[in-house]
């Protein structure tokens, strides 16, 4: 039943629709996420490499936001175009039940439902340990470029002058620093060269050839030292405006979700990983629900206008599908008593579209 050629045939219609609509949405979805990047090839100078290398990480989230809505249009595109040739009616006149004619359908979904859940389980969280990892580099090449010639550089509590740049690093460098602990100073580092560089994770002035010069917390004394080399450490400050990371559950597998909220003591992270835990195992139900929908409002044979209407309709209450299910993942990160709800609400629309299709089924 499942396997004869009109199986095989609706199926394979399906599988050239999708392969078709799926690579347009994806790339248009992909570059209106890409925008929000560009930025960072001005500001940050960073290559047109690394910057798609960025945005190829971002791929996988896309994917598993942007193919619930291509197997919804995949699916009205082929009923469409199955009624317009009239082989949906032949395909019923040769004794072709509406169950066996959907089958095709919820196989095609289901399809799209596990790779869905393939995605966002296990691509997604390595797909964004990568994005981290490049944002990190791109961070770090824009944290090395702060220091500007020419002008007076803030750092925080630090004042850094430098004359110029070349080849080798910096010259002309003057750095004042003022320390508002429990002993205030007053330190004034000047030196003919210099060059930043960045050692296990730390971010440093390297000075060549110059002098320090310390004024006590009296204002009274001051005290010159001479150096050959001296390392000014600018990673507080670099830390705590450029180079600061927010824990994400994004980055996170399901079982390492889990541990994490288990032990983690921050109430907000610990709503969030368990809501992003169960939203990967909710949201691919999406596909299926929309084949239900698809289901109930294109397969029995109507008029011409009427059909045009009821795709229509498809896609607007697949739509309405999709909205539904990630608004309810989006309120169940503020309370995860919601996520018990999320379940409840799929299956009761699950059984409630299962019903109405086979009413319409034995009509």
């Amino acid at each position: 039943m499942f396997l004869d050629i009109s199986f095989r045939y609706i199926f394979r219609k399906l599988k050239i629709a999708f392969f078709i609509i799926a690579p347009i949405v994806t790339i248009m979805a992909w570059i209106i996420m890409s925008l929000r990047y560009i930025e960072l090839i001005a500001l940050g100078n960073i290559s047109l490499a690394m910057f798609f290398k960025l945005i190829a990480h971002t791929l996988p989230r896309i994917l598993g936001t942007v193919l619930p809505s291509c197997a919804l249009i995949s699916l009205i595109a082929v009923i469409h175009d199955l009624k317009n040739n009239r082989e949906l009616i032949i395909l019923m006149s040769s004794g072709k039940s509406m169950f066996h004619i959907f089958s095709p359908m919820l196989l095609f979904s289901i399809l799209i439902a596990m790779f869905t859940l393939y995605t966002q389980t296990m691509l997604c969280p390595s797909s964004h340990k990568g994005f981290e990892d490049v944002q990190e580099s791109i961070k770090n090449r824009i944290s090395m470029s702060l220091i500007k010639p020419g002008v007076f550089n803030v750092l925080g509590d630090s004042v850094v002058y430098v004359g110029g740049k070349t080849k080798s690093g910096l010259k002309n460098i003057f750095i004042s620093h003022v320390s508002k602990g429990e002993h205030p100073s007053n330190d004034i580092i000047t030196a003919a060269k210099g060059r930043c560089i960045r050692e296990n994770g730390n971010y440093f002035i390297v000075l060549k050839n110059g002098y320090r010069q310390k004024l006590d917390e009296n204002n009274s004394i001051v005290s010159t030292l001479e150096f050959s080399s001296f390392s000014y450490d600018i990673t507080p400050f670099l830390k705590q405006n450029y180079l600061s990371k927010a824990e994400s559950p994004n980055d996170k597998t399901q079982r390492e979700l889990l541990e994490f909220a288990k032990n983690t003591k921050n109430l907000e992270m610990k709503r969030n990983c368990i809501a992003e835990y169960y939203s990967r195992l909710t949201t691919p139900f999406i596909p299926i629900l929309n084949a239900l929908t698809v289901a109930i409002f294109m397969l029995a044979p109507k008029g011409r206008k009427e059909e045009s209407f009821d795709a229509f309709k498809s896609f607007l209450f697949g739509m309405v599908n999709q909205i539904s299910v990630m608004t309810l993942v989006n309120l169940s990160t503020k309370n995860n008593k919601l996520i018990i709800s999320n379940y409840a609400i799929i299956l009761l629309a699950l059984c409630i579209l299962s019903i109405v299709l086979w009413k319409k089924k034995a009509r």
